[in-house]
């Protein structure tokens, strides 16, 4: 049996709701959703439950993979958005001098997240920024003298 292009094998749950309906696959991930409104969306996972696409009737898409890690390492939307890391990670490829993802850069990406005010820009976007070390210096330093946990920083976002 197919529903909008999802083919459905196996059990499946299906739940109702004054508005609309939600069916899950069998990990108990959310495949399809419809309101009453006529409003759909569907979507796929990998093995380990990361979405790997998404579709929604007004004709916006997404496809994402991941590495080893569970992050994102590409991404792909029907707004033209393209984010590929695979190769810069097959290269191994570091964040200003560090690892990426290892605990060193994610301090660093805290430290810049609060220097620039900006907590939702990831490792990509401040590469992309091309910082010098001692911008990176400086907001390591004011991070430190501040006393401030990456932890809780953001928790008010």
């Amino acid at each position: 049996m197919k529903l909008k292009g999802i083919e459905l094998n196996g059990t499946y749950k299906v739940v109702y709701y004054a508005t609309c309906f939600e069916i899950y696959d069998e990990k108990d991930n959310i495949i399809y959703y419809e309101n009453n409104n006529g409003y759909w969306s569907k979507s796929e996972y990998d093995e380990k439950g990361n979405t790997i696409y998404y579709e929604s009737g007004n004709g916006y898409w997404s496809k994402s993979e991941y590495n080893e890690k569970g992050n994102v390492n590409y991404y792909e939307n029907s707004d033209g958005i393209i984010i590929d890391e695979r190769v810069a990670e097959q290269e191994g490829a570091d964040f200003y001098g560090v690892e990426k993802y290892s605990e060193k850069a994610d301090d660093i990406l805290f430290a810049l997240q609060v220097m620039y005010g900006q907590p939702k820009y990831t490792y990509r976007e401040f590469q992309i920024m091309d910082l010098s070390q001692t911008e990176i210096n400086e907001a390591l330093e004011y991070v430190e003298k501040k006393g401030y946990n990456k932890f809780t920083f953001f928790e008010k976002y």
